[in-house]
């Protein structure tokens, strides 16, 4: 079972994975808060790494979050050669995004004005 929070202590999240762990479920914790709650209880982890933010709306760890979660998703996969072909354009948009980010904030005057 795989549990996301960005701080890493969010309580429906902690509720489900003291569910989890009470059926012995191998649990992934994906965090931005390292020694928080989740990733204390969870069997293994990835820490995001994507800097503390104030507010709810944390674009930084959600965008870190979706990247992580998918780079995961890849790895699971990587046993099926039948899907080497996606999974290679995948990464190469990947490693596109900062570059599509920039032009588009780049981008917000045009679209604000």
């Amino acid at each position: 079972c795989v549990f996301v929070s960005q701080s890493g202590e969010t309580k429906d999240t902690l509720e489900s994975l003291s569910y989890a762990k009470g059926a012995d479920a191998q649990t992934v914790g994906v965090v931005n808060v390292v020694g928080s709650e989740i990733s204390r209880q969870t069997s293994c982890g990835i820490h995001l790494n994507a800097g503390s933010e104030i507010g709810v709306a944390s674009t930084k760890a959600y965008t870190s979050q979706i990247v992580a979660l998918v780079m995961f998703a890849l790895q699971l996969s990587h046993d099926r050669c039948s899907k080497d072909v996606r999974r290679q354009e995948i990464l190469a948009a990947l490693h596109e995004m900062p570059y599509q980010i920039e032009s588009s904030i780049k981008r917000i005057d045009e679209v604000t004005l």
